[in-house]
C-alpha cells in the first residue's frame, strides 16, 4: 500500500522538497504558559518550526517486552489460481465476525462470513453513481456498514445494506473511519495548517466538522508549506465516538474524545528514521514543498484497533524475512504493553488483529486467518 500511495502522490505533485528532523520535548511555546511538542523542518535550508496542539512527548519505552504465542490457521481465502482477490490489502470485521478485504485491483470490498464463504461485494470500478476509479482506504461499522474512500475521486460512497449514498470530499483525504452510523471521519494532508487533517461529515445532511488541529497555526511562523506528508497515517474509530491516529511516519498516538478534542497522546515504541532529517531537497524557482516520505521511513507497516488495544506492525525492527513484529498498545493507558513474532512464510501486505485471531492480506493474493494464544 505504501507504494501505491507514494505513485499517487507523484502523479499529483510535480516538485517536491524535503528534510526533517524531530525535536521532542522543545520548550517552545504556542502561548505564554504552555508548552508544546515541536518539529523542526528544513526547507530552502533553512530550519522552520512545526508546532502541535499537544504537549511534549516523552516515549517511555525503548526496549520491547517479548511475549510467545501458540498459532493455527483457521481458514484460507482465496489463491494464486483463482480470482477471488487481484490485490487484497486493508481488512475489517463487523460484531459478527464477517471479514471484509479491500481488493483495490477489483475496485471494491469484499464480503465473507466468518468461515471464509463469500457474500458479497461493494463498489464496483467506474465513475458514476456508487463507482470509484481509485479506492484506497475503507471502514466497517460494526453493524456492517461500509465506506470506501477513492483519493482521486475526491469521493465516499456509504453502503448500508442494498442502498449507497455518493459524498464529495475536498483536499482529496485518504484515510477513512466511521464515527457512529450517522458520521464519517476523513484525514488529509495536503493543507493540515489552514484546514485541520480530520473532519467530520454527517452523512445525512453532509454537514462538516473539524476536529481540534494536530498542529498551531504559528507553525512555520504563520506561513503556508501546503502539503505535510510526514504526517501520513492510519485513522481508527476506538470506543463509542472516541477516535484513534496513528502516525506513521513520526510516531505520535493522538486519541480523539466525542468532540473532536485531543484528550491522549503517547509515542510509538520505534525511533524515527535517521534518513528523515537527511537533505533531499528538488528547487524549482520559488517552490518548495515537503517530499513525500520514503518506505524505509516508515515506523509501521500497518496498525488496528480492537477494544482497547492498539496494534501496529512494525517496518522497522529487523528479523528474519519470514517474521513480523506485532507491537501491542493500550489505548486507555496511553503505553506499550508488549510485542510477539508473527512467523509466515509469505509476506503480507496488511494485517488485522484482535486478541485472539491474526487476519493477514498476502501478496499472493490470499487471505489468510490464523487463531492464537499468549503463551505466559
Amino acid at each position: 500500500m505504501k507504494k501505491i500511495l507514494y505513485y499517487i502522490i507523484i502523479s499529483i505533485l510535480s516538485c517536491l522538497i524535503f528534510a526533517c528532523k524531530e525535536r521532542s520535548g522543545t520548550n517552545l511555546r504556542s502561548d505564554d504558559t504552555v508548552k508544546k511538542e515541536t518539529l523542526t523542518v528544513n526547507i530552502g535550508n533553512q530550519n522552520k518550526t512545526l508546532i502541535f496542539n499537544f504537549a511534549p512527548i516523552e516515549k517511555l519505552y525503548d526496549m520491547r517486552i517479548w511475549k510467545k504465542i501458540r498459532i493455527k490457521q483457521k481458514i484460507k481465502i482465496g489463491s494464486i489460481n483463482n480470482e477471488t482477490f487481484f490485490f487484497p490489502c486493508r481488512i475489517r470485521l463487523d460484531e459478527n465476525d464477517n471479514i471484509y478485504v479491500l481488493d483495490i485491483k477489483d475496485y471494491s470490498v469484499k464480503m465473507f462470513n466468518n468461515q471464509g464463504k463469500f457474500i458479497k461485494k461493494f463498489g464496483k470500478e467506474g465513475q458514476g453513481p456508487g463507482e470509484l476509479v481509485n479506492p484506497f482506504d475503507f471502514d466497517v461499522y460494526p453493524n456492517g456498514m461500509v465506506v470506501i474512500l477513492g483519493v482521486n475521486d475526491n469521493k465516499l460512497v456509504v453502503f448500508d445494506n442494498n442502498n449507497f449514498i455518493d459524498i464529495k470530499t475536498t483536499l482529496m483525504p485518504m484515510r477513512v473511519c466511521f464515527k457512529s452510523t450517522n458520521e464519517i471521519i476523513t484525514f488529509q494532508i495536503f493543507d493540515p495548517l489552514n484546514s485541520t487533517p480530520l473532519k467530520s461529515i454527517n452523512i445525512v445532511d453532509k454537514k462538516i466538522t473539524d476536529f481540534q488541529n494536530l498542529l498551531s497555526k504559528k507553525s512555520f511562523n504563520g506561513k503556508d508549506y501546503g502539503l505535510l506528508p510526514f504526517l501520513f497515517g492510519d485513522i481508527h474509530r476506538y470506543k463509542l465516538n472516541n477516535l484513534v491516529y496513528v502516525s506513521a511516519i513520526l510516531g505520535y498516538v493522538v486519541v480523539f474524545d466525542d468532540n473532536g478534542k485531543i484528550k491522549k497522546v503517547f509515542k510509538l515504541l520505534d525511533k524515527v528514521v535517521e534518513s528523515i532529517t537527511s537533505k533531499r531537497e528538488i528547487k524549482d524557482g520559488e517552490l518548495q514543498m515537503i517530499a513525500f516520505p520514503k518506505q524505509k521511513e516508515y515506523l509501521i507497516n500497518s496498525s488496528n484497533v480492537f477494544n482497547d488495544y492498539l496494534y501496529t506492525v512494525s517496518n522497522q525492527a529487523k528479523r528474519k524475512s519470514n517474521e513480523f513484529v506485532i507491537d501491542v498498545y493500550s489505548l486507555s493507558k496511553g503505553s506499550y504493553e508488549y510485542s510477539f513474532i508473527l512467523n509466515n512464510k509469505e509476506k503480507f501486505i496488511e494485517g488485522f488483529f484482535t486478541d485472539r485471531e491474526i487476519y493477514i492480506a498476502q501478496e499472493n493474493t490470499e487471505v489468510v486467518v490464523f487463531e492464537y494464544s499468549l503463551i505466559d
